[in-house]
């Protein structure tokens, strides 16, 4: 990727958030891994969910965005599109064994869907590219009853969090988003992209050569005191 194109993409990706300000959403769904196996995998974890490949948002007025992890600056990141999730995971369109969980009801997104989105931006840190650049490893929306943190990252098993992961977590308090390693994630918006040269937050493990290779998972959460979903499984 050239410095135009990534210019370009960011540009891009920072417009498409932008679109979501003053829009309402209506419901919310989470996408699994596709799997064969015949339990669902536990998500909610109180402070943040564990939906793995991505969360959908679809609003009043028919549209539907999705936020997933992709590689389109040479490592894992969180991308936006202005499209259904069925668009980027070809499995769910063709009628294959996704996990998918609508979660609009669930008392962490209820409060925050009562009200119209009143900002939506992009994170981005510059560690996440081999190119010298900027990627976005969240999305914080604001809703006038808070705010939620869509995040391109992942909880080892010794409780660390990686940024910039083939997973996607969600977190629903500033402590819980910073947990993940998201920079400012509760303070006033402060554009990172592109040039932003600051260091990775505290709260993140210094990379080695990259994230563990598992995924939220029932075989993970055993033993953690994990309750089944408490929303409905479409």
């Amino acid at each position: 990727m050239t410095s135009e194109d990534h210019v370009r993409l960011a540009a891009e990706l920072d417009t498409t958030a932008r679109t979501l300000i003053g829009r309402r959403v209506t419901r919310v769904a989470y996408y699994g891994l596709y799997t064969d196996h015949p339990t669902a995998a536990a998500w909610d974890f109180d402070t943040w969910h564990c939906p793995v490949m991505g969360v959908e948002l679809l609003l009043d007025d028919g549209a539907a965005y999705s936020a997933v992890w992709d590689v389109p600056f040479g490592h894992f990141s969180l991308h936006l599109y202005a499209a259904p999730m069925a668009s980027q995971l070809t499995v769910y369109e063709q009628g294959g064994n996704g996990l998918r969980w609508t979660v609009q009801d669930h008392a962490r997104w209820a409060p925050l869907l009562a009200g119209p989105v009143l900002d939506s931006r992009l994170i981005w840190h510059p560690d996440l590219t081999d190119f010298g650049n900027t990627a976005p490893a969240g999305l914080r929306l604001t809703f006038p009853a808070g705010s939620v943190w869509i995040i391109a990252a992942m909880e080892s098993t010794d409780g660390s969090w990686w940024v910039g992961a083939d997973e996607v977590v969600v977190a629903f308090t500033p402590d819980m988003a910073a947990r993940t390693g998201v920079r400012d994630p509760g303070g006033p918006h402060r554009r990172t992209s592109p040039g932003f040269t600051g260091g990775r937050a505290p709260a993140s493990p210094a990379r080695s050569t990259g994230p563990p290779s598992w995924h939220c998972r029932p075989r993970r959460r055993a033993g953690r005191g994990c309750r089944s979903p408490p929303a409905t499984v479409a």
